[in-house]
């Protein structure tokens, strides 16, 4: 491969475009070495291509890192979405104990007063009961 596509690629890479940077390695590697300016064209290419692959890692985390994001948001929002059901629940149970507590206490007033009934009706059965004796 000549110089002019390697540094045709890096100059893609470095502006943002699409590139494979495993590929152009490869490339850079075959590159023979037969004078001093391309042994230092050589190094500063590594250097721009490590500058790449660090781009692209860094990319990677970004992206990475911001889906990890949408997820807590979309997270949070299911938590209050939990939380604003949960208190709806809560208050209307709530309610319900209120209503079962009020309940409770008119049974419990309906069978004082049953159990006074039948005192008063044993009270009459036992007076009816002498008084027909007697006569």
């Amino acid at each position: 491969m000549e110089r002019s596509e390697v540094e045709a690629q890096l100059r893609s890479g470095e502006t943002g475009g699409g590139i494979d940077i495993v590929s152009l390695e490869r490339k850079i590697r075959c590159i023979e070495v037969t004078d001093d300016k391309t042994q230092e064209w050589l190094s500063r290419s590594r250097n721009r291509l490590e500058a790449l692959k660090k781009r692209q890692r860094t990319k990677k985390v970004n992206e990475r890192a911001d889906m990890q994001n949408e997820s807590l948001r979309e997270s949070r929002r299911v938590l209050q979405e939990t939380e604003d059901i949960s208190a709806g629940i809560l208050s209307e149970l709530s309610s319900q104990r209120e209503t079962i507590k009020s309940s409770s206490a008119k049974l419990q007033q309906a069978n004082d007063d049953l159990g006074y009934g039948d005192k008063l009706l044993r009270s009459m059965q036992n007076w009816w009961s002498s008084n027909s004796i007697q006569k």
